[in-house]
């Protein structure tokens, strides 16, 4: 099993998850910085050029939130993911949808207008709005956390892990450190054995 990724990016939840599973998987870095996404023998993995990428035997697998599912359906005993079908994993799959769709993307929304569109194509006022929409996201995800550990309630799960990195994101933003469930919850997942404290102290 090999996993294709860039530290700067969403690869750091695949790779703490993996810590978190202690299964053995080679570590293969492309630099997006220096043009790797962009190497013929990664767009024959990855058209996009883009990270991660987790390529298992025949199956070449891309996006975090599926590669993430994927390892806990494969190693059910590290109990990483609900099992398919049960209530539990119907929550799990909300809470990765939420993660992905109100916070990460609102996220990606703000860089891209930011640094990575052309100058020409950036529009700066894009940000007052997506703080207000992240801001009120997040305190859906706050309330919950004031009756919760974690996000299927006592259970640590790999929806966790996601939804810790997109947090973090947005506090390295300086958006969402005024909901005080949601920096315990982000102090309480700092904690844990797997979390990628090298990675995070290289940013």
């Amino acid at each position: 099993m090999k996993l294709y990724e860039f530290s700067i990016s969403r690869s750091i939840r695949v790779r703490w998850m993996l810590k978190e599973m202690q299964v053995d998987c080679e570590i293969i870095p492309i630099n997006l910085q220096d043009g790797g996404g962009q190497a013929p023998e990664f767009l024959e993995i990855n058209p996009l050029g883009k990270v991660p990428a987790l390529v298992d035997g025949d199956l070449k697998l891309l996006e975090s939130v599926a590669i993430m599912t994927y390892l806990g359906d494969k190693y059910p005993e590290k109990e990483l993911v609900p099992k398919a079908g049960t209530s539990d994993r119907a929550r799990y799959d909300q809470w990765m949808c939420f993660g992905q769709n109100e916070l990460d993307a609102i996220l990606w929304t703000m860089a891209k207008h930011r640094w990575l569109y052309p100058e020409a194509m950036r529009v700066p006022e894009v940000n007052a709005s997506c703080t207000w929409e992240l801001e009120r996201n997040l305190k859906v995800l706050d309330d919950h956390l004031s009756k919760n550990t974690f996000l299927l309630g006592t259970q640590f799960t790999a929806a966790d892990i996601m939804m810790g990195h997109t947090v973090g994101w947005a506090h390295s933003a300086d958006i969402g450190r005024n909901f005080n469930h949601l920096m315990e919850y982000s102090k309480t997942l700092q904690e844990r054995p797997g979390y990628p404290r090298e990675i995070y102290d290289k940013k």
